[in-house]
């Protein structure tokens, strides 16, 4: 196992993950092989069943991570390893789904950023966009990162003017983010009591619909 791997492994310690390692009795998360192949189509590269996958990784963990690369991890980091003018919480911005593997004597880390019912942020995708460019810049060379949008549908709205090359080859890279039928969702507030929306079909595709 790379040193890179390696710590990303080592600084995955989210309550999620820690959880569902306890219920579930699984050391790690497996890709769904369709997904896989979805993923490889898009970065033509194939994608290994035992790569790591991550879920809310911080963005600090995989800055020091990519940093010491091809080393042991120091007792201690400068502080200057990270961006003085990011304008977010450096130790609230992470990715949602990261996925890294070797590829000969490089790494590939494909991060994934998805959204279910809510709208895409223009101005955390950006902030987001520049920290992950600084992060890549500043690690030693060897590593190859991809960036890939999950949603029900492509989003038009998406603005991808401060994207660095390496996250947007042609357009954003995405995968359609399956919700399914018969989901409900509480909301709006008429006459004090919050209204039930149900999920389903309209004009060949999937709405959302007062229930009743």
């Amino acid at each position: 196992m790379s040193h890179f791997i390696s710590h990303l492994k080592a600084f995955n310690r989210k309550e999620r993950f820690i959880l569902l390692k306890r219920t579930l009795g699984q050391d790690t998360f497996s890709l769904d092989s369709s997904f896989r192949k979805e993923v490889e189509c898009l970065i033509d590269c194939s994608v290994p069943d035992d790569a790591f996958v991550a879920m809310d990784y911080h963005l600090n963990w995989l800055h020091i991570a990519s940093k010491y690369r091809n080393t042991s991890l120091p007792s201690s980091v400068p502080n200057d390893l990270f961006p003085p003018d990011q304008k977010a919480q450096l130790n609230q911005q992470d990715i949602d789904l990261l996925v890294a593997f070797q590829d000969g004597s490089d790494e590939r880390i494909i991060l994934v950023e998805a959204k279910a019912d809510t709208s895409w942020d223009n101005s955390q995708l950006c902030a987001k966009a520049i920290r992950l460019d600084y992060i890549f810049r500043d690690s030693d060379k060897g590593i190859r990162p991809h960036f890939l949008l999950m949603s029900p549908s492509r989003s038009r709205k998406v603005e991808t003017e401060c994207w660095p090359d390496w996250m947007m080859p042609d357009k954003p890279l995405h995968i359609e983010l399956p919700l399914g039928d018969e989901l409900i969702k509480i909301e709006g507030l008429v006459d004090g009591q919050r209204i039930l929306w149900e999920r389903e079909r309209g004009d060949g595709r999937r709405v959302w619909k007062k229930r009743g």
